[in-house]
């Protein structure tokens, strides 16, 4: 044979082997890289939508119970022990988490070897959700944490091997009851309550009510006459519907007696828009005054609070008045007679339009200094701080008048005020248009530098008007 021709058979032999060698890798490497893909496959657990989960079962660490989506919430609908207001983002964080986890790693098929050395032999920690549209269910097995703390091991339901899932999907779906039960104080949000009540000592300390969300709050019958200071309702509201606990003392109180709720501070009641109501008792902690403990009647939890939030506890009816009564706004008026003690006289005013008269005499309240003198002198005899609230007595037909105010008006009716002494140091009743108001007023301000006498003489004497004195 000649030996291009065997060089030539050669090199074709020599590309054979070359192009089989070549297949043989791809091959491998093809069969390397389908494994893989396989196990990556295999690493999903879950995969799909969370808004889809109608459905949630717990089955560990002491409870059993299955949880449904119901007007936008989690409530419990199935149980083997106390029925309790869940937590609803750790609802949704089981949520998000389970419907979209993949494992880290895996161990291989299932033995009972491997669950004993995994910590899911023995009846492990299970969580199951149920989807609609696809009805679906789905079940993960949550066992020991790994030594590195790094990942937990699972199995799933339907999968055949053991996984490592990471931490954080662990310690979101693995839960207790410190962290299901929901640390709000209420289940009400603040336009869902009607009605709060506040009882200490067994008597009722304040009751206020309102016909709905949008109606303004009142007293009960007997304080008619009293107006309500509709922000300090609301503020209370607004703290007692988002105060969230600091930590759980008891989940099961066996003695009420050990936490001081045999004597507490106090029980404040909240009534929903659906007629339901839920109690709390109120007692004080560790004598510091930094927290209160507060027992959920409706599931017998001792919980720590920071008692900052529960100033409530020492509040009266008069917490929820205005600081001040007033008689009229300045601007609001036409004009005011005036009686005190040692002074009387009459005004007419027009505040917008910077000018006023009394008894002849032409004021300019366009003056800066004039205006700010008869405004301090027009506050002594309008706003009056409130004492205190005495709705049951009433004023002695021949109380002395410490002050009497009547305002004028250009399109109503006129309005009196008067301070009726009353009994106590620095004390008169505010009556007006006639009426007891039921409101006690501080009297202290009727003397001194500040009082009505002395801001109508400086006036007075700066605006060249005489005293008008008794």
């Amino acid at each position: 044979m000649k030996k291009p021709v065997i060089a030539l058979i050669a090199l074709a032999a020599a590309a054979a082997i070359s192009t089989g060698a070549f297949l043989i890798v791809k091959n491998k490497k093809d069969n390397e890289n389908r494994q893989v893909q396989e196990k990556l496959a295999d690493n999903v657990l879950f995969s799909f939508d969370s808004e889809t989960i109608s459905e949630i079962t717990i089955d560990g660490n002491d409870l059993k119970f299955t949880a449904g989506y119901e007007d936008g919430q989690w409530v419990m609908t199935e149980t083997d022990g106390e029925s309790f207001p869940l937590n609803q983002s750790v609802m949704v964080g089981i949520c998000t988490y389970f419907s979209d986890l993949t494992a880290d790693n895996n161990y291989g098929e299932i033995t009972d070897e491997k669950k004993a050395k995994y910590g899911l032999l023995d009846d492990p920690y299970s969580v199951t959700v149920r989807t609609e549209e696809p009805d679906n269910e789905y079940t993960l097995y949550i066992g020991d944490i790994s030594p590195t703390e790094d990942y937990y091991y699972a199995m799933a339901e339907g999968k055949k091997n053991i996984y490592a899932i990471p931490y954080v999907s662990g310690v979101s779906l693995l839960n207790d009851f410190s962290t299901l039960h929901s640390s709000e104080l209420f289940s009400y949000s603040s336009s869902d309550a009607v009605r709060m009540t506040f009882k200490r000592d067994g008597e009722t300390v304040y009751d206020l009510s309102r016909s709905s969300s949008t109606s303004p709050w009142e007293l009960p019958e007997k304080y008619s006459r009293l107006e309500v200071d509709q922000t300090a309702v609301d503020t209370v509201l607004t703290v007692l519907t988002k105060v969230t606990a600091e930590s759980l003392l008891d989940d099961h109180i066996e003695d009420i007696a050990a936490y001081g709720f045999d004597d507490p501070l106090g029980e404040l009641t909240l009534y929903g828009s659906d007629g339901s109501s839920e109690s709390v008792l109120i007692s004080e902690y560790g004598g510091s005054g930094e927290y209160v403990i507060v027992l959920l009647e409706s599931t017998n939890l001792a919980e720590l609070y920071l008692a900052g939030d529960f100033d409530f506890v020492y509040y009266s009816v008069k917490s929820f008045l205005p600081d001040s009564v007033e008689g009229a706004g300045l601007y609001s008026i036409s004009g005011f007679d005036v009686s005190a003690e040692d002074f009387s006289d009459s005004f007419t005013v027009d505040m917008t339009g910077g000018k006023g008269e009394c008894r002849g005499t032409e004021l300019d309240l366009a003056n800066a200094v004039y205006s700010g003198l008869f405004s301090a002198f027009y506050t002594t005899i309008t706003y009056h701080r409130v004492k205190d609230v005495d709705v049951d007595s009433e004023p002695e037909p021949d109380a002395e008048r410490l002050l009497s105010v009547t305002y004028h008006f250009e399109e109503q009716a006129d309005r009196t005020l008067e301070l009726v002494q009353a009994p106590g140091e620095n004390n008169a009743y505010i009556i007006i248009d006639g009426e007891y108001t039921g409101i006690i007023a501080d009297t202290a301000f009727m003397t001194g530098r500040e009082s009505p006498l002395s801001t109508y003489q400086t006036f007075c004497d700066q605006i060249g008007l005489e005293p008008q004195l008794k």
